[in-house]
């Protein structure tokens, strides 16, 4: 018997990998993936070194929740 993986499914499981972020265990942006800047709006230099509630309230003013 053989694994197939439905194509649909794995166009949506690599789209969703597009937009990236690594968080410590303090909630800190260690790494964000070119993919999360563009669909958050904001540079990596921005991110890194910030913790993720610090970066919500910019977010939600950003064209990332207006998606």
């Amino acid at each position: 018997m053989e694994n197939h993986i439905d194509p649909s499914t794995m166009l949506e499981f690599i789209e969703g990998l597009a937009a990236m972020a690594v968080l410590d265990q303090d909630g800190v942006y260690t790494y964000v993936s070119p993919g999360w800047e563009r669909y958050t709006g904001h540079t990596a230099q921005e991110a890194i070194g910030r913790k993720v509630w610090e970066m919500v309230p910019v977010l939600i003013n950003s064209k990332a929740i207006a998606l």
